[in-house]
């Protein structure tokens, strides 16, 4: 059975952010917080807007374009962002636990801090993104490209955290945690052409 996403009309949808600006402008003392849970978002454009604290938890936000929005500190948990657009966008502090992040195009956004314990992240662009301090607790990095991205002081990682086929050309690495980490090759070439493989635990005995 299909999984039925919330149907949420434009008047509406601009009245729930016009209540949400209002709460943000007011410290949380008046409007509301918008709850976008569980809606039907496909690929609707929010570039450059305020969507600080928001909550798009299990929200089909697959294809939306958000380039340069503010995300700081909101809920993306169990979100569906397949093919989204996020360049430059700020996460800092955003939860996407579990969040379906295939494909997406996070170029030189800001995820300090963020939340992605099982988050699926396949094949994603990281490319100059920065993670420092974010916690990737069983993420699946499978072939993301994270050429000059910053992974320094990220949190943990486990051995269900899989970095396999990522590109790492020029990362910043400094203080980052792969205990356990699953690599069996990656590609540290600018194209991100040249293979490098490792056989079970040598990633991490080389980089750790």
């Amino acid at each position: 059975m299909l999984h039925e996403f919330r149907q949420i009309s434009i008047g509406e949808l601009q009245h729930i952010f016009n209540q949400h600006a209002i709460w943000l402008e007011t410290g949380f003392s008046n409007g509301a917080r918008a709850d976008l849970s569980g809606a039907d978002l496909n690929s609707i454009d929010l570039s450059c807007c305020d969507l600080r604290r928001i909550d798009f938890s299990g929200a089909d936000m697959r294809g939306a374009i958000l380039n340069d929005a503010d995300l700081r500190d909101s809920d993306l948990r169990a979100a569906h962002l397949t093919r989204a657009k996020l360049q430059n966008a700020d996460l800092r502090r955003a939860d996407l636990w579990r969040a379906k992040v295939w494909e997406s195009d996070l170029r030189s956004a800001n995820l300090d801090r963020a939340l992605l314990s099982e988050a699926v992240m396949y094949n994603a662009n990281l490319s100059n993104a920065c993670l420092t301090g974010a916690d990737l607790w069983c993420a699946d990095l499978r072939k993301v490209h994270f050429a000059d991205a910053d992974l320094s002081n990220h949190k943990e990682t486990d051995k269900h955290t899989i970095l396999t086929g990522a590109k790492l050309y020029g990362i910043e690495k400094t203080g980052w945690n792969i205990s356990g980490v699953l690599c069996e090759y990656a590609y540290w070439d600018k194209l991100g052409e040249m293979k490098t493989d490792y056989e079970s635990g040598m990633f991490e005995k080389e980089f750790a």
